[in-house]
């Protein structure tokens, strides 16, 4: 690998990991930025390897940052299947965390099994992008304008079916350009949901999501990963892994100063320019 190439993987690591959390879509910047650059693009990327190494450092960052979260959800869970309860409303609020955490996942594991080819091969071009980019920031504008003048709850409130509904909602961020974690967040706003646990929420439903992309892609895909330099996946995953974690990071000190309205203004920006090189340029 030539430094140019190496340099174009640190980049595409970049924009894979940082996006992946903000609510501004990964998914959407890797189809500009293939669009811009196809050929570096196709020497770094089209690499099924690399989107394995990718998830699984998100999902790391994840785990890493909310171990403590995941703990008390694993335990709980686990404590009441000994105690044999059988009504989840019996169950500790973590345990039922884990099971509406489940519930949110279904709706996800469902598309992405029966139309993620359908998806990828129709879907992913500027014009959608750009359209699901200005969406997405009109939903999330009034999610968070919604949720400012109303009364919070408690995550401890939000109902099974309410899980689901958000796990519906997380399934529409297939669409590129949409956002896995915008969707949640502003359905999470709508439910009066707390700017700080939303986002929180949204990262614990992306978890079990990613870990199933991964496992698919391990399934289905495992005759073509190529790991032929092992320095350079490792670099990779530790690179994917520090930068998903910084991002987790920044987000939650960002949403304690800030509005998500910087979101917003991004995301419109972004989908006008894409519009007008797609009508113009």
């Amino acid at each position: 690998m030539t430094i140019f190439e190496f340099i174009n993987f640190l980049i595409l690591i970049t924009i894979q990991s940082v996006t992946e959390f903000l609510p501004v879509s990964s998914s959407g910047h890797l189809i500009i930025y293939s669009s811009l650059f196809p050929e570096s693009f196709d020497i770094s990327f089209e690499n099924l390897s690399l989107h394995v190494l990718l998830h699984v450092g998100s999902a790391t960052a994840i785990l890493v940052y909310f171990f403590n979260d995941w703990k008390k959800i694993i335990v709980d869970f686990f404590s009441n299947i000994k105690d044999k309860k059988l009504i989840f409303n019996e169950w500790d609020s973590e345990g039922q965390l884990s099971i509406k955490i489940i519930c949110a996942t279904i709706p996800a594991v469902l598309v992405g099994f029966f139309f993620y080819e359908i998806i990828a091969n129709n879907l992913r071009n500027n014009y959608v992008v750009a359209i699901a980019l200005l969406i997405g920031a009109i939903i999330l504008f009034f999610a968070e304008k919604y949720n400012n003048s109303n009364k919070n709850e408690s995550l401890q409130k939000i109902s099974y079916k309410n899980y689901f509904l958000l796990g519906i909602m997380q399934s529409c961020a297939f669409i590129p350009g949409l956002s896995r974690s915008g969707i949640v967040i502003s359905s999470a706003l709508f439910l009066k949901i707390d700017k700080k646990d939303s986002v929180k929420l949204a990262f614990l439903m992306s978890c079990p999501v990613i870990l199933g992309a991964t496992v698919h892609e391990l399934i289905f895909n495992f005759n073509e990963l190529i790991f032929d330099n092992i320095t350079l996946a490792i670099i990779g995953y530790i690179y994917a892994f520090i930068s998903s974690l910084l991002v987790i990071k920044f987000l939650f000190h960002f949403i304690n100063k800030y509005s998500f309205s910087y979101f917003v203004g991004y995301r419109i920006v972004l989908s006008m320019l894409l519009l007008f090189v797609e009508f113009f340029g």
